[in-house]
């Protein structure tokens, strides 16, 4: 604040004194460079506002793909997978013995059992809450 003060009294003593300073003119350099800053603060404010709002949009996507994958691979495949169990067990129970369909069942159980889903025995047992 006293700088302002100080330079401005300067100004006006050499205004007195008769030296040629042309105030308009510096006032004038002074508002250009002000409104060349003020125009380089708004396109960086715009830029960081594009970047920020660059980041929530692939944010957004990101959660998008990750349900779209939980969906796929959590609990709408193995469900799917399921059925397809179900009648290898079946055919295997009607005899048949074809070691394609063993091998089969077997892949799919392991695949099963590494999204950890396990058979539980239910018939004739006691129920285990855990």
């Amino acid at each position: 604040m006293s700088d302002e003060k100080d330079q401005e009294i300067k100004y006006e003593q050499e205004n007195e004194d008769g030296d040629s300073v042309d105030l308009a003119k510096k006032i004038k350099k002074l508002k250009e460079k002000l409104k060349q800053c003020q125009q380089e603060k708004q396109e960086y404010l715009t830029g960081w506002q594009r970047c920020q709002a660059d980041f929530i949009n692939y944010k957004r996507r990101q959660e998008e793909q990750m349900d779209e994958w939980s969906k796929m691979f959590g609990g709408g495949l193995i469900r799917d997978l399921l059925p397809i169990l179900d009648t290898l067990d079946a055919a295997i129970k009607n005899g048949s013995e074809d070691k394609g369909l063993l091998a089969t069942r077997e892949q799919l159980i392991t695949i099963l059992k590494r999204h950890g889903l396990e058979e539980i025995k239910a018939i004739d047992e006691k129920f285990n809450r855990d």
